[in-house]
């Protein structure tokens, strides 16, 4: 009798192995659209615990702190080609723009953890190039080269300021190839205290140190080398622009109802000029020639123009926007793009947005200065689904096709294609 029970218990679970082999390949068969490619792993083979997609193994999907260091660092396919992308989700310190012959690659620094990543805007790639940990970094500035970078960030007091120049150094260690690594390391090199004002062109760093009786300015290789003090001046609050090899741009910090200046600092021979001033809440832009300047004055309201150096004539842009939101074409220097509010600019508008009291929901406009024409070219809002944009720091690549941007609500990053 038992010798039977154990013949039919044998049989039973054979026809049932057989059962479920023969249900594997039915699965497998049947797969398609985004089930193709996907493991069968137990849980798709028995529907209970979620479908394994959110998963360290089995060849599930790994949570998004991990996944951009999987493959060699490089993330999961994007849709690249789109009008309006958005290339990072998390708050980005700054950015650098570098074109080959291939197209236009983007550079950034993440600002909670001053990790570095690229992403191609031609392509779907992106990858991290470097997980060294640099956490507190508020805001960074590439150079001419894309290994190199001004970045400043916040002690652990949340009050003194701390800036590096950061170098992307290619690992050479074998070790690096396993997942969990990046290709690059980041190097620092702490530079002097009290830094305020910083701005970088090419390989040259200028930089304001603010003391009790005004400020100093200095003139050095990017990471720091060769400074040499090129600007002394009672004044202590100032916004800087490295224009070029020889010219700086310094414009006292605005205020409304408050006169402001706009200086030209000659940094080969020390010579300063005074380009405009007695305007009340300025501030400025200049043009990447040095011939022109975006001038917003908040006197009773908001207004914005363009200031041609030579013959000092000034013309109305409308509509009125900041000149922090702008970003001359470096091919025409009578092209300017920039992102305008939908709502109505307030007295204290600019001064509230610099305090974080107020957002805005901006779009992008093209002003013609030779034309006389300002036209829209970018409904953001409408691109991406409704999403409202706050655009600081635009850039535009030096093929001119996209311009980049860092939403001020959040900190993303986003990348415009101009010719779509």
């Amino acid at each position: 009798m038992s010798k039977k029970f154990f013949i039919v218990i044998t049989v039973v679970l054979v026809l049932f192995l057989a059962g479920l082999v023969g249900y594997y390949f039915v699965l497998k068969n049947k797969q398609t659209g985004s089930d193709v490619g996907k493991p069968l792993t137990f849980k798709n083979f028995f529907p209970f615990g979620g479908d394994g997609t959110n998963t360290t193994g089995g060849g599930g999907i790994l949570p998004e702190d991990i996944r951009p260091v999987i493959n060699n660092g490089q993330k999961p396919l994007v849709n690249y080609d789109v009008k309006l992308r958005k290339v990072s989700a998390e708050s980005t310190a700054g950015f650098g723009l570098f074109d080959s012959k291939l197209g236009t690659t983007l550079r950034y620094i993440e600002k909670a953890t001053g990790h570095i990543y690229e992403a191609d805007l031609f392509s779907p790639r992106e990858e991290r190039l470097s997980n060294t940990t640099l956490p507190k970094v508020y805001t960074a500035q590439w150079g001419g080269s894309s290994s190199t970078l001004i970045a400043q960030k916040l002690q652990d007091d949340n009050e003194t300021v701390e800036t590096y120049s950061l170098n992307l150094k290619l690992n050479t260690d074998p070790r690096n190839d396993l997942s969990t690594s990046t290709k690059h390391s980041t190097v620092g090199t702490l530079l002097v205290s009290n830094i305020d004002g910083v701005s970088v062109s090419g390989q040259n760093l200028f930089y304001t140190v603010t003391g009790e009786n005004g400020s100093l300015g200095y003139l050095s290789t990017i990471n720091g080398n060769a400074g040499k003090q090129v600007w002394n001046s009672p004044i202590r609050e100032l916004i800087v622009q490295n224009i070029n090899n020889t010219t700086v741009a310094l414009t006292t910090k605005p205020y409304p109802e408050v006169n402001g200046y706009l200086y030209f600092l000659n940094t080969s021979s020390g010579a300063v000029t005074k380009i405009i001033g007695n305007i009340s809440g300025l501030t400025t832009l200049t043009s990447p020639d040095a011939k022109k300047v975006l001038i917003l004055s908040q006197s009773g309201s908001n207004k914005l123009t363009s200031y041609t150096i030579a013959d000092r004539t000034s013309a109305d842009l409308n509509p009125s926007t900041f000149p922090e939101k702008c970003v001359w074409s470096k091919k025409d220097t009578n092209i300017v793009y920039c992102a305008v509010s939908k709502e109505i600019l307030g007295v204290m508008a600019l001064t509230n947005w610099y305090l974080g009291a107020v957002q805005f929901n901006d779009d992008i406009w093209k002003y013609d200065m030779k034309a006389n024409t300002a036209n829209i070219i970018a409904d953001l809002s409408s691109e991406n689904g409704g999403e409202p944009l706050d655009v600081m720091k635009p850039a535009l690549s030096d093929n001119e096709r996209y311009m980049v941007f860092m939403n001020k609500r959040n900190g993303s990053l986003w990348s415009l294609d101009l010719t779509k």
